[in-house]
């Protein structure tokens, strides 16, 4: 009886089994550049926020409202400009987070570190940095 696994009364009724807790093939882990919005999560068209998360645990929302230009350099650079603050984003293969960015439907944009990096096949999009640059300071 000590090797049984607890089974809730629910899970028993729909048949499901306990969760199993196993590591990923390889325990390899990283985060992607971008989140995509999907459908069930958009009441519209399009996401209303844009989270910008920092290697460093700070996150800073900015609303898609305020959007006034985005812009792309290849060599792999991003400019998005809101009403008062420009964010800057640099990496690789930017190109599908631009195209996202132009419809809303990017929800996050994660900056990454060098081990992430190395960790994602060639393909993927991956975030150098982000700076974000508030109107206020520009002007001081």
């Amino acid at each position: 009886m000590g090797d049984q696994k607890f089974v809730s009364a629910v899970d028993k009724i729909l048949g499901k089994s306990p969760p199993r807790h196993e590591p990923e093939a390889g325990g390899e882990q990283f985060r992607d550049a971008f989140d995509e919005v999907r459908a069930p999560k958009v009441r519209g068209r399009e996401g209303i926020t844009l989270n910008v998360r920092l290697a460093d645990g700070r996150c800073e929302g900015f609303s898609y409202a305020y959007l006034v230009r985005v812009k792309y350099v290849p060599g792999d650079t991003l400019t998005v400009q809101f009403v008062q603050t420009e964010i800057v984003i640099q990496g690789r293969k930017l190109g599908p987070l631009y195209l996202r960015l132009l419809d809303h439907r990017v929800e996050a944009v994660q900056e990454g570190t060098d081990t992430e990096e190395g960790l994602k096949p060639d393909d993927a999009s991956h975030i150098d940095s982000i700076s974000i640059n508030d109107g206020e300071e520009k002007a001081a």
